[in-house]
């Protein structure tokens, strides 16, 4: 017949000690992404501080239009896509490469 409830309490421990097992080993799962996202964000710092670097390292003379604020698109009339640029603010024009051109 029906037994509808008897067995509780029954293995009990065993039970106990497949949740534990279970818990733990989530735990260790959860330690491991843990530690797997502590390294993607080394190595997204690592990025940044590289491109801070490679920012410095090239200098004012570097700054784009762009860059100083004022995105400048070539001039309409000009044939052969804009060489004249209006130089950002602080830049020698020799200081800067015509980067419209091939």
């Amino acid at each position: 017949g029906g037994g509808v409830g008897t067995d509780i309490g029954v293995g009990s421990e065993g039970e106990l000690q497949v949740l534990r097992n279970s818990l733990s080993q989530v735990q260790q799962e959860t330690r491991a992404m843990e530690s797997e996202m502590l390294q993607q964000r080394t190595q997204m710092e690592g990025m940044h501080a590289l491109l801070r670097e490679l920012t410095r390292a090239q200098g004012p003379g570097a700054v784009t239009p762009a860059a100083s604020g004022r995105a400048v698109p070539p001039p309409l009339s000009s044939p052969r896509g804009g060489a004249r640029r209006d130089v950002g603010v602080g830049v020698e024009p020799g200081e800067l490469r015509d980067t419209a051109e091939p």
